[in-house]
């Protein structure tokens, strides 16, 4: 019990130490394909709100935020004997990140720009609707033109989560007291789902590259920023 006390006491005296910081991004997106399923592209920018608290090499915090994919093959059908034995239409996947993230601080150049590697941990939310038109399963695959097949119309929509985890590396720039220019790049994964079902479409967007430009907004005194010419390394 002592040592949870003395435990908690100095996490407790070094978050009186830190800085808080909130910023926003605004990434682009970039799925790397795979193969054997419908994949997507990110046609639009995605957004990205965090809070941490950052010690003089190193900073802890959360992440909130959205992104977009749409598929690259909209629609696609198979037809047996001049007739159409399945029918899918695929339609954008919103994903919302929630993830705890740290970073550490590497190099402070010019007493300006801080450079910094990371890495992310958490859950992403994806939501999706799909439409589907197959045939029942108690209908033969291989039939008569003349006979009428019996289908199975499935429109679903799918709310599902997924952990992920991915690296990042960025750099910081100072615009005065309180305000810095964040660029940054991240690899994202997001584990290919196994569970599969015919009357659920499965979403898989395995990896993906994103690279973002945002704004820190730095709260309370300049306490842990470095003297001028000194560098971290």
């Amino acid at each position: 019990m002592r040592i949870v006390v003395l435990a908690i006491s100095l996490l407790l005296a070094e978050v009186s130490c830190a800085q808080m910081r909130v910023y926003l991004l605004v990434d682009k997106n970039f799925p790397k394909p795979i193969s054997g399923n419908n994949n997507y592209s990110s046609p639009l920018p995605g957004i990205k709100a965090g809070v941490f608290y950052e010690w003089e090499k190193f900073s802890l915090g959360m992440v909130f935020g959205y992104e977009s994919f749409k598929p690259i093959r909209e629609i696609d059908y198979l037809t047996l004997n001049n007739s159409i034995i399945r029918y899918d239409k695929y339609y954008m996947v919103k994903m919302y990140p929630i993830l705890l993230e740290g970073r550490y601080n590497i190099a402070y150049i010019k007493n300006k720009v801080k450079l910094y590697i990371g890495g992310t941990y958490g859950a992403r939310i994806l939501k999706y609707n799909h439409y589907k038109v197959t045939r029942k399963e108690s209908t033969p695959l291989y039939f008569s033109s003349n006979i009428s097949m019996d289908l199975d119309t499935i429109h679903s929509n799918n709310v599902i989560s997924r952990y992920s985890i991915g690296p990042k590396i960025g750099a910081t720039m100072d615009f005065g007291d309180k305000i810095l220019l964040m660029v940054e790049g991240s690899y994202n994964y997001i584990p290919e789902e196994q569970t599969f079902s015919r009357r659920r479409y499965i979403v898989n967007i395995e990896h993906s590259f994103s690279f973002g430009v945002g704004l820190i907004y730095k709260f309370g005194k300049n306490v842990i920023d470095k003297p001028k010419n000194e560098g971290w390394f």
